[in-house]
């Protein structure tokens, strides 16, 4: 599954961008975006496309599925981590820099990339590496590896 440029609209109506991130707060999400490839094993009648968000509350890094793109209620959240004392989120931006937050001047820009690192209560951190949509863009003036393609061109 891969986040897509999709704007969406929260639970009131409000626009949100295609992805956003942030630092780590108790009160917003850490990180939403659109996902495309959602699966759908059970035959429910559902779109391909999913709307997600992840929250650190109370120890626990949370993944929110939400049953519809736009507007839609919150589910109960999937724990994904348990015991997390320290998290920290950066995003890869269009000209390779990192960034501790992800704003976006165009509505449909999403990070290359996001850096997750986090602490769990007697544990070393963990660091995890996600990239964000289906291909990365080149540098420019870089050519392609051979047989590789760009932007899925």
């Amino acid at each position: 599954a891969q986040a897509t440029p999709r704007i969406s609209r929260t639970q009131g109506g409000t626009l949100a961008p295609a992805f956003f991130g942030r630092a780590a707060q108790n009160d917003e999400p850490l990180m939403q975006f659109v996902r495309a490839g959602w699966s759908n094993p059970g035959t429910l009648r559902h779109p391909g496309l999913q709307k997600v968000e992840y929250w650190w509350r109370d120890g626990r890094l949370e993944r929110v599925g939400y049953l519809a793109v736009d507007g839609a209620s919150p589910p109960e959240p999937a724990t994904l981590f348990r015991d997390v004392t320290a998290l920290k989120l950066r995003y890869r931006g269009p000209d390779g820099a990192w960034l501790e937050r992800w704003a976006p001047q165009k509505p449909l820009d999403m990070p290359s990339a996001v850096e997750l690192v986090l602490t769990r209560k007697g544990e070393k951190p963990l660091t995890l590496l996600f990239l964000v949509g289906a291909s990365l863009p080149l540098p420019p003036g870089a050519a392609p590896a051979s047989g590789v393609l760009a932007n899925g061109v």
